[in-house]
């Protein structure tokens, strides 16, 4: 059986129960934290373009996805929200050379490289396409929203449809609609909507990194990667692979919804998630683990 980052929190359950040991109702051993905060540490500083020799995109073995959430009573973190009227879920890609300084929210889940994400049964997660800035996905943009936005039905097809191949004609895009100086958030809703996906293949995937360091061209709130999976069933908890849960410690309420939401995935899977703090701003050690956050 491959041995795998998300699987440490139960590592740690079983081999302190093989000491006669109680690991306590929600608090694994630090080690086990620690190990789980390197390994997202690694993977956010590892920058190569591809993995397997090439062959995959980059996210199957280096970056850290995550969602951000919003905790809500009608329905558990990890499900989609059955509310949406489309297939997409939103991510973020985090990797140290992609400029990510902001988040869509404070608080959410991290899950394992793609190269995990088929093993030892568990459901296979299935990424749709990647935008190097927000793009305001939802409906508007097709089942998984990585289609034309209907703002501009022929502009914001696919980058490859149109064409756009390298960095500065993704540039030249995105700039080519002119803000409001009046009004910045229209400005930036005008060029979310106006941008085009790139595909999930390793060239594609890596042509939309490139986009972003080509220049960061997004307003300062919205410093961050979209990218788009297909949605999973609901109620499928323990077979998702969900390696940690994060919150961001400039909002002081985010601690307390990362708790219950791990309270509530203990009780459903009997598995315990290591939280982890994350400082956007740190480009060498983002990710850290506290025993004081395991507590209720």
């Amino acid at each position: 059986m491959a041995w795998t980052s998300w699987m440490f929190p139960l590592a740690a359950m079983a081999m302190a129960a093989g000491c006669g040991l109680s690991p306590g109702p929600l608090a694994p051993r630090r080690s086990a934290g620690d190990d789980v905060a390197s390994a997202l540490n690694a993977r956010y500083a590892d920058v190569r373009t591809a993995c397997t020799e090439g062959t995959q995109a980059a996210f199957y073995c280096n970056g850290v996805l995550l969602r951000t959430t919003v905790y809500s009573p009608a329905y558990p973190f990890w499900n989609p929200n059955p509310a949406d009227a489309y297939r997409g879920v939103s991510f973020s890609y985090f990797r140290a050379d992609v400029g990510s300084l902001e988040l869509f929210g404070t608080y959410g889940f991290i899950v394992a490289a793609a190269e995990h994400w088929s093993a030892d049964g568990r459901y296979g997660l299935q990424m749709q396409c990647v935008y190097p800035y927000d793009a305001i996905t939802g409906i508007d943009r097709g089942t998984y929203g990585c289609s034309a936005s209907l703002d501009y039905p022929v502009d914001s097809r696919p980058c490859l449809e149109q064409g756009i191949v390298t960095a500065d004609a993704f540039a030249r895009h995105y700039l080519s609609v002119a803000p409001e100086p009046e009004n910045p958030p229209d400005a930036f809703r005008r060029r979310a909507l106006h941008q085009c996906a790139f595909g999930v293949d390793a060239f594609s995937f890596d042509l939309a990194v490139l986009a972003r360091q080509r220049g960061r061209l997004e307003i300062p709130s919205r410093r961050y990667m979209e990218v788009m999976m297909a949605e999973w069933p609901q109620d499928i908890p323990d077979r998702l692979p969900i390696e940690a849960l994060f919150f961001l410690d400039t909002d002081a309420g985010a601690l307390q919804w990362v708790r219950t939401s791990r309270a509530d995935f203990y009780e459903a899977t009997g598995r315990l998630l290591p939280i982890v703090r994350i400082d956007p701003t740190d480009e060498s050690w983002p990710f850290s683990y506290h025993d004081d956050d395991q507590a209720l």
